[in-house]
């Protein structure tokens, strides 16, 4: 927390006190001016003790709570030697109000230099001495709180880059160069084609390197990047109908995080079979109401680990990336069955 925000904490704090003394003070001259009296020397050393009665103990105990005890003891969850603590300080505050009364306003009191009067004057401070020792480390522990959640959002946001590094640093080479290499080859048999190719891949860098840097990007763009993906995946086999890729609803409204899809797209790239007969590759997005419904499935063979691999990422770093991210607002299940291995992953969004 920025020490300006924590000064003016303060500021507000001993403001609202000052003024609920004032409204006291207030209210004991509206009662002498009822009764027809002016302010006599009594009334200014009344006033006078009232302040030191009232403000001497707040200070001293709520800045020895708020630097004393929330470090030492609170914050180390150290209960017994707390309560030890701030009942010593309680005590010792109490007392050196009482003392400081005696000493300079004792001749006004008939039972100065008695124990029953340092007593009785004890009582007071004390209590206020109570009331600011547990604002103080209120006060204390929320400053503190709010320093650990600030510090906890900002290392959970360097997680996320840094596992978005991880997943673009996994996936980058691997496709970037098969795909640059099977636009050479096409060059020389089409080169209109190799053109437009080409230019998906130059999308596709620029979104990579560019858009995936904010928090969330729109879904659309995350489907047309997964599109051009999937074109330049085709052009790698003679059968380009064995992935099968559709959208149903729309997604304009809506905002993700990037590349939340690709490491199960990428997988099944990487690991799908038959990819020369058939639809080794199916992809769909299901969008309606708040939800997003993504599945991904793709035939194997015997190679399962792998599989389970997530292309080197592994499962775990993207289910952690998931709860981070959407905690419970995500279902993710992985399934292998009759040599088909599916991804279901179900979002909830909000427009």
């Amino acid at each position: 927390m920025k020490k300006q925000f924590i000064v003016a904490l303060h500021f507000a704090y001993w403001l609202c006190y000052v003024l609920l003394l004032a409204v006291i003070l207030m209210l004991v001259f509206m009662q002498i001016a009822f009764k027809g009296k002016g302010l006599s020397p009594q009334h200014i050393m009344f006033i006078e003790l009232f302040c030191v009665m009232t403000c001497l103990p707040a200070v001293l105990s709520f800045y020895g709570a708020y630097a004393m005890l929330m470090p030492r003891f609170l914050a180390r969850k150290k209960f017994l030697r707390l309560g030890i603590a701030g009942f010593g300080m309680v005590m010792f505050i109490s007392l050196l109000t009482a003392l400081l009364i005696a000493l300079f306003f004792g001749q006004h009191f008939v039972f100065v230099g008695t124990m029953k009067g340092v007593l009785e004057q004890m009582v007071l401070p004390a209590l206020l001495a109570c009331i600011h020792s547990v604002l103080g480390l209120v006060l204390s522990g929320f400053v503190k709180w709010f320093d650990e959640n600030r510090t906890k959002t900002a290392l959970l946001e360097k997680n996320f880059q840094m596992e978005l590094a991880l997943i673009k640093a996994q996936l980058d080479p691997h496709f970037l160069f098969n795909t640059l290499n099977n636009i050479d080859i096409l060059i020389e048999k089409d080169s209109v084609r190799a053109s437009a190719y080409l230019n998906k891949l130059s999308d596709i860098m620029r979104f990579m390197l560019y858009e995936t840097k904010a928090a969330t990007i729109p879904l659309p763009s995350e489907l047309a990047y997964i599109e051009k993906y999937i074109d330049l995946q085709k052009i790698r086999t003679a059968n380009p109908d064995f992935v099968r890729f559709e959208v149903v609803g729309n997604a304009v409204a809506w905002n993700i995080a990037p590349m939340l899809f690709m490491p199960f797209i990428e997988n099944a790239f990487k690991f799908a079979e038959h990819k020369k007969t058939g639809t080794a590759i199916s992809i769909s997005f299901h969008l309606r109401a708040e939800q997003c419904q993504f599945e991904c499935s793709n035939a194997y063979t015997d190679n399962i680990s792998a599989l389970e691999g997530q292309s080197g990422l592994g499962s775990n770093l993207i289910r952690r990336r998931l709860e981070l991210l959407y905690p419970k607002a995500h279902e993710l299940s992985i399934s292998t069955e009759n040599n088909i291995y599916r991804v279901r992953l179900m979002l909830r969004l909000i427009p």
